[in-house]
């Protein structure tokens, strides 16, 4: 082989590595989408779960003074 030819096939293979790498990184900026999508759902339904657990809290509070009353007055 002659010089030329490792060249060219250094070359050729360097392309070919950051062909790859680019492809990597775009299936990473996916991967950062899908993830972030994903966190932001677990976040919502942990949220929606919080706010019923304040309701039920709030309500349970509320009739324990209606209660609290009605054994006053009694």
């Amino acid at each position: 082989m002659t010089i030329d030819e490792l060249s060219k096939l250094m070359k050729e293979g360097f392309e070919q590595i950051q062909r790859q790498f680019e492809d990597v990184n775009k299936r990473l900026g996916n991967l950062e989408t899908d993830v972030a999508w994903i966190k932001g759902k677990l976040e919502g339904t942990q949220e929606g779960k919080a706010s019923v657990w304040q309701i039920i809290t709030t309500a349970t509070a509320v009739g324990a003074v209606i209660i609290a009353l009605i054994a006053l007055l009694k």
